[in-house]
Formats: C-alpha cells, structure tokens, sequence
C-alpha cells in the first residue's frame, strides 16, 4: 500500500506554514547524510512509540508501534523559504 501527502502544514488555522510534497523531498535529499546516532532516514527518526519498560497497562498497547518524528521541521520550512527566496532572487 503506498499512501501519498499532497503538503505538511506547521502551524494553527490562522498562522500556518507549509512544504509541498516536491518541497519535502528537496528538504530531506538536501540532509539525507547529516549524522545522527539514531535510526533515521534523512531529517526523519523512526523510534518506538512507546517503549513502556514498566510495562504499564495504559502504554502496553503502543509498545509495538513504531513512530516517524521529524524533529526540526519548523527549522526546515524556514530554511527552504530561504532557499525559495534566494533561488528567485
């Protein structure tokens, strides 16, 4: 099953900022090889959900999921609106 985005929008209703989907891929091909000690492809961490080490009945459900975080993403939008400016200028 291959699911598509169309856009990731950061922000609330009235004070948002967006990437478009070819904007994201430019993002993350332009940090695919920054370092990290953790298990990543490019800006994005995968990572359990919840690893629940005291296996507490309220978390249990989620210790098999696994999560995609974007740490930073605020940081990248801003830096390709800098790129898109510059590229334009």
């Amino acid at each position: 099953m291959q699911i598509e985005i169309d856009a990731i929008v950061y922000g609330s209703v009235n004070d948002f900022l967006w990437l478009s989907r070819e904007e994201i891929l430019e993002v993350l091909l332009r940090k695919q090889n920054n370092y990290s000690t953790g298990v990543h492809f490019s800006n994005l961490f995968v990572q359990p959900q919840n690893r629940c080490l005291n296996y507490n009945k309220k978390y249990e459900s989620a210790r098999h999921n696994v999560q995609i975080k974007w740490y930073g993403l605020f940081d990248d939008i801003m830096e390709n609106l800098y790129y898109k400016e510059n590229r334009n200028a």
